[in-house]
């Protein structure tokens, strides 16, 4: 894998990080939203139990006018009637409790959950990072590596050249040499010509 590659697949990775964090941020924003409408709905369960607190008391008192005008079963009807509405409030309250307390569950689970993303995106970040640090280190020591090289080969250049120089001026020599060699066994042999 070229270090193109690896350089694209860690943007990739950090892409994908980003798309994590705002997805969390969305989850936030939705977590906010319901709490505000859960407390909406805790005023109107309130305002619901007043107003059947005030209902039950006047139940309570046409059970009494009614209890006086002698009417036996409507009159047990009623009570139960009246009862049932008093216990209507106790019955809203309990309700309410409940769902109020699956709420909290709800959004306790919700922010646990995210607690949980936010870290595992917190380790795959510093993870990549490390990668990328890693790498890094890894590509600059192959390139002192190659300068290196490049170094040693240069070296190794400039001393073939010097050699090749040197190995010039000796043939020259060598051939100016075999040149005065040759003149001087011409010599040799045209003197006794030139003398007969």
């Amino acid at each position: 894998m070229t270090d193109t590659d690896k350089l694209l697949e860690a943007e990739q990775s950090i892409h994908d990080m980003a798309t994590e964090l705002s997805r969390m941020r969305d989850a936030a924003n939705l977590l906010t939203a319901s709490q505000t409408q859960v407390e909406q709905v805790l005023k109107s369960a309130q305002s619901v139990i007043a107003t059947s607190k005030n209902f039950a008391e006047q139940c309570k008192a046409i059970i009494s006018n009614l209890s006086s005008t002698d009417l036996g079963q409507m009159v047990d009807a009623l009570k139960k009637l009246r009862k049932d509405l008093d216990e209507l409030p106790s019955l809203f309250q309990t309700n309410f409790e409940w769902a109020t307390k699956e709420h909290k569950k709800q959004c306790s689970e919700i922010m646990q959950e995210m607690v949980r993303q936010s870290d595992k995106l917190q380790r795959s970040i510093g993870e990549s990072a490390e990668t990328l640090k890693h790498e890094r280190r890894e590509t600059k020591d192959q390139l002192t590596d190659l300068q290196d090289i490049i170094h040693a080969t240069d070296d190794r250049l400039t001393k073939f050249e010097e050699y090749t120089r040197s190995s010039q001026t000796a043939f020259g020599v060598i051939l100016g040499i075999l040149v005065l060699l040759n003149l001087a066994i011409l010599s040799l042999v045209a003197i006794p010509f030139f003398y007969k």
